[in-house]
């Protein structure tokens, strides 16, 4: 006969908790659940002490386990969050260790729960930093595990919620794991993060993988739906708001609740920030204007392999793009391109950070947009449109226009493409000021002699009519005849433009445009409003009683415009406006005649105001001209001044080319008076001893005389004509050998008397 187990209910719950016998364990376990359900603080402030809450997860009997991981998820759902935070530290690595590798299925979703309920606490991020250790675990039933409860926490709370950088650096040495289920699991949450983030996840992954592991992956990304997923639990805070939402929604059903699952992921925020400044050659400078083009472009492509990365650091790159500015007007159209490749990755990687560099590249990139090279008007324009996306449309605006006037009709009509591209993708639209700098240039660009500037003019005007509407426009349209007005309204109707509200700034509409509209009450009806109503009109007294007064909304827009008037004296306005024409008081007429003075007074600073405003922008117009006159100016300068270069640089080649050429004369002439002194020396000697002996025969000596006579008249008509030749240089390096030259001249006038006797001797012996 079994005997009675004990009763373990008169202990207290602490020892039941910490009892040798699973059982009596196992029933404190179950009772912790019944008073968190009773909210028995007493007991919750026993069990609270994270060292305990540890033992209760890593009990090692496996039922009571289960039933100790379950109260743990009551503790957590139910308790004050503060209490469940100062556990988690303690209690979700042995959590971890000690139950997502069981065998059990229900200790592990169990587990897994209570994670994601600590996840929903605060702050995903620590949860999930206790989490990628075990990553790398010896026992593959762990990291497997480990796995699965990241897939869960991203399926469940998405990657918007829970940032997939913690995870990255972790998939590619899981995708390298030897056990197939943590294969599984791995490529599992690749799917996963693929659906919240997109190609993003290929940009930041893949390269890190094995051809066939990115083959397989592609294959599964393939496979899925094409539905966009759903974050399926919040956040404490996230559900603090969305409760908030919907009571708003609740008072006004107007208003829909915005959640933040569908907010869009950039793959830029999720890149690491790399420091490139710090790897750029050293002697980028003195390279990158070197004379020699190789040079240039040899340096240019080591800066671009540098600036080759997704995301850059902070830092100041004005060194940098000022040199990438000058290389811009580079002759050489391979040094072009790369600058321009080279700006590009810049403003990608800089993205807002790049607006403050614009002014040093913008204008040469429009400028350079001349060139007929095809793949050098690609790269120009990419990073055209990348300063662009990194800056804003009120950025560009005035330089784009500037060089929409320029001389070369290739620079215009590429220029006018840009600022249609930039109007397109906008979201916001172009101030009055860039309107009216605008339509100077565009009227003259539809009035062109070449049909390519004119419809680039044709279009940028009707994508601007697109954005700002007809209105702004209509007195640049009545100076366009009607087919060309006619091919603007098509591109107005075929543009598409990321803008929503098609309206301009309401600084530039007209005064009938932007009055106060009256609320009219449910059987008020409205009497026609005159057509030429100024903008002092709002405070005029209503002509009957019947006709409702102006609606709160109005009032603050009409004060926006004022300068004189204060509140006090528009409120009275108001109150006086809504009472009728007798039996007004004297003291309520006096103040009328101050409101009417008063109003009379704010039309007069309103007509300075605009008038200063009108002298203001006539002004700028003027300063825009001469800015564009001086850029002409400085850019015939440089030219001049580029032809002037070239021309010395010819030049000192040439006196180069002429000073290797007198060395060579002047050594060739040091050769020939060595070998001069040497054979003179020798001729001498000979003479002297021939006095000595009697007569020769003729025959015997007048070859050797007539030949020594030869060569010195040689020798001579040489130096005579290295005289014509170099001028008076040869003279003076023959200073220091002038004795020499007489003596041989002495020497010739000796020879030619001893040949003259000779002939007469001969002469004599015929007769």
């Amino acid at each position: 006969m079994d005997s009675e187990e004990p009763d373990y209910s008169s202990l207290p719950l602490k020892q039941r908790i910490l009892h040798k016998n699973w059982k009596c364990r196992l029933t404190a376990y179950e009772e912790i659940q019944k008073l968190i359900d009773q909210d028995d603080s007493k007991e919750i402030q026993i069990i609270s002490e994270p060292e305990l809450l540890r033992k209760i997860v890593t009990d090692s009997n496996v039922v009571a386990q289960e039933a100790g991981v379950a109260a743990l998820c009551k503790f957590i759902q139910f308790v004050d969050p503060s209490l469940s935070l100062r556990t988690r530290d303690v209690v979700v690595p042995s959590l971890i260790e000690k139950t997502l590798a069981s065998t059990r299925a229900g200790t592990k979703s169990k587990s897994i729960e209570a994670l994601e309920l600590y996840v929903e606490l605060e702050d995903p991020e620590p949860v999930v930093n206790h989490i990628l250790p075990f990553l790398q675990n010896r026992l593959p039933k762990l990291v497997a595990g480990s796995v699965e409860a990241l897939v869960t926490i991203y399926q469940d709370f998405g990657a918007v919620t829970v940032s997939p950088k913690l995870v990255f650096p972790s998939i590619p040495k899981l995708f390298s794991h030897a056990d197939k289920n943590v294969r599984a699991q791995v490529s599992s949450l690749s799917l996963v993060l693929y659906q919240w983030i997109g190609d993003a996840f290929k940009d930041i992954i893949f390269s890190e993988l094995k051809p066939i592991q990115q083959k397989d992956l592609t294959k599964a990304f393939e496979s899925l739906e094409s539905t966009k997923p759903v974050q399926k639990r919040f956040l404490r805070s996230q559900q603090a708001n969305q409760e908030s939402e919907n009571d708003v929604s609740m008072t006004e059903p107007d208003i829909e609740p915005v959640s933040d699952s569908s907010a869009k992921i950039d793959a830029y925020d999720l890149m690491e920030p790399q420091n490139i400044l710090s790897l750029l050659p050293s002697d980028l400078d003195s390279r990158a204007s070197s004379a020699k083009w190789k040079d240039r472009v040899e340096v240019l492509e080591e800066v671009q392999k540098v600036v080759a990365v997704p995301r850059m650091a902070s830092g100041d790159y004005t060194r940098l793009v000022r040199i990438l500015g000058k290389s811009l007007k580079d002759a050489n159209v391979q040094v072009v391109q790369l600058t321009a490749t080279i700006l590009f990755l810049l403003a990608k990687g800089l993205r807002g950070e790049f607006e403050q560099y614009l002014s040093l590249v913008l204008t040469p990139l429009l400028e350079r947009t001349k060139e007929k090279k095809p793949t050098v008007l690609v790269s120009l324009c990419d990073a055209l449109n990348a300063c662009f996306e990194s800056s804003s449309l009120s950025a560009v605006m005035e330089e784009t226009v500037l060089q929409m006037a320029n001389k070369t009709p290739q620079v215009k009509v590429e220029t006018t493409k840009f600022l249609i591209r930039c109007l397109k993708n906008s979201k916001t639209a172009p101030s009055p000021q860039h309107i009216d700098l605008l339509i100077p240039v565009a009227l003259k660009l539809v009035n062109d002699s070449q049909a390519p500037v004119r419809n680039a003019g044709f279009e940028v005007v009707g994508t601007l009519m697109k954005i700002v509407g007809p209105r702004p426009l209509n007195e640049f349209m009545d100076k366009i005849d009607d087919r060309k007005r006619k091919n603007i309204m098509e591109f107005c109707e075929t543009a598409e433009v990321s803008i929503t509200e098609t309206t301009i700034p309401s600084s530039t509409t007209r005064a009938t445009d932007r009055r106060p509209k009256p609320s009219l009450g449910p059987t008020t009806k409205c009497s026609p409003v005159p057509s030429k109503r100024g903008p002092s009109s709002p405070l005029k007294r209503a002509p009957s009683s019947k006709q409702s007064p102006p609606s709160r909304r109005a009032i603050p827009s009409v004060a926006s415009r004022t300068n004189g008037l204060t509140n006090r004296s528009l409120t009275t306005a108001r109150s006086i406006s809504r009472v009728p024409d007798t039996n007004v008081s004297s003291a309520e007429r006096l103040e009328l005649e101050n409101l009417r003075k008063e109003k009379k007074q704010w039309e007069q600073e309103k007509e300075k105001y605009e008038w200063r405003q009108q002298e203001h922008q006539t002004e700028r117009v003027t300063l825009m001209k001469e800015i564009n006159n001086l850029q002409e100016k400085t850019k015939e300068l440089l030219n001049e001044e580029t032809d002037k270069t070239v021309i010395i640089k010819s030049k000192d080649t040439q006196i180069d080319r002429l000073q290797h050429d007198l060395d060579l004369a002047r050594e060739r002439i040091r050769d020939l008076e060595n070998e001069y002194k040497t054979e003179g020396n020798g001729r001498v000697n000979t003479f002297k001893s021939d006095a000595a002996l009697p007569a020769d025969p003729p025959g015997r000596f007048s070859p050797t005389l007539s030949d020594g006579v030869d060569r010195l008249s040689l020798d001579h008509a040489i130096s005579e004509h290295k005289e014509n030749l170099y001028g008076t240089d040869y003279s003076k390096l023959l200073d220091s050998s002038d004795e020499s030259w007489r003596r041989a001249a002495e020497v010739t006038f000796q020879l030619k008397a001893r040949i003259e006797k000779m002939k007469a001797r001969s002469k004599y012996s015929r007769v």
